[in-house]
């Protein structure tokens, strides 16, 4: 039983001096951090941590469309994507009801090829999206007069 004491008290002694070594090392790390800013030592990570972060880049996304939600919105391989050039009646209306429709016609000539935004809109991705010969979908049905152009 005795043994057992001894054990835990090596333990808690290698605790604490595990906590003042880093304690220590805390403290050398800020003080040469502070003598460097005082010389007027340019620190590469300071300016590493000033840089604006990089813009997100667009993401492509292709293959068939799985749902239509709407007008504006399709899912690509179970991805929703809000096309970014569109404004749709909603679905409840009798414009909406045609915007999916003839929504429907057009996902059912191939596969899309959509550029994202890297922005969202609810759950879903903001970007373009073109059939496999090239039109943009948003193009056709403003061209239509299905829909509008979305101002967003």
């Amino acid at each position: 039983m005795w043994q057992a004491e001894i054990q835990r008290m090596k333990f808690r002694r290698r605790r604490r001096l595990a906590a003042r070594a880093r304690g220590m090392l805390l403290a050398f790390a800020l003080l040469g951090i502070g003598l460097a800013m005082a010389r007027g030592v340019d620190l590469p990570a300071a300016d590493f941590l000033m840089k604006p972060a990089p813009a997100p880049r667009a993401l492509m996304i292709d293959g068939p469309v799985t749902h239509v939600r709407d007008g504006d919105t399709i899912e690509v391989r179970g991805t929703p994507v809000r096309i970014a050039n569109l404004d749709c009646a909603e679905r409840g209306t009798a414009d909406g009801a045609e915007a999916t429709f003839r929504m429907i016609e057009i996902a059912q000539k191939g596969p899309m090829l959509c550029r994202l935004e890297g922005r969202k809109s609810w759950d879903r991705e903001v970007g373009v999206c073109a059939l496999p010969d090239g039109r943009d979908i948003g193009e056709i049905l403003i061209s239509e007069g299905t829909c509008d152009r979305w101002q967003g």
